[in-house]
């Protein structure tokens, strides 16, 4: 059972790591993977507000990256120095997913944090909750 436990996890792991570090390079995005029953993958882009230059906007993009479906969240508006919180049900993705993210920016603009929580299962009841931090530079 353990073998193949880890036949199964190493690899959807090593995707996640690898679907993860091509990301990285993206400026201006940061982005969590979850790994589960259902690996996932967050990727957050933060911008400045056109409209508003002491403002920035953030979009999430969920992807289950078992399938490759992405799911995009509305984009949120906040103040720098401030943060943002985006909350949303995903009904039939992964089994349910609940995505929460709170998203801040340095009052200069230039370092984005954010804290992600997946909550995978929901429709079922037999759910994993897992949290990741991420925190990356939008000055590049």
């Amino acid at each position: 059972m353990k073998m193949a436990m880890r036949q199964t996890v190493v690899p959807a792991v090593a995707a996640g790591l690898l679907v993860v570090a091509a990301l990285l390079g993206v400026q201006r995005r940061g982005v969590a993977a979850f790994s589960g029953p259902v690996p996932l993958g967050i990727e957050l882009d933060v911008r400045p507000a056109a409209d508003a230059p002491d403002e920035m906007i953030a979009q999430a993009k969920l992807k289950d990256l078992t399938t490759g479906r992405v799911f995009s969240t509305p984009f949120v508006q906040f103040k720098k120095g401030q943060t943002s919180q985006i909350r949303q049900g995903i009904a039939g993705f992964a089994g349910g997913v609940l995505l929460e993210i709170n998203v801040g920016v340095t009052p200069d603009g230039k370092v984005a944090t954010y804290t992600a929580t997946t909550q995978v299962g929901i429709a079922d009841g037999n759910s994993l909750r897992q949290t990741q931090a991420v925190t990356f530079d939008l000055a590049e």
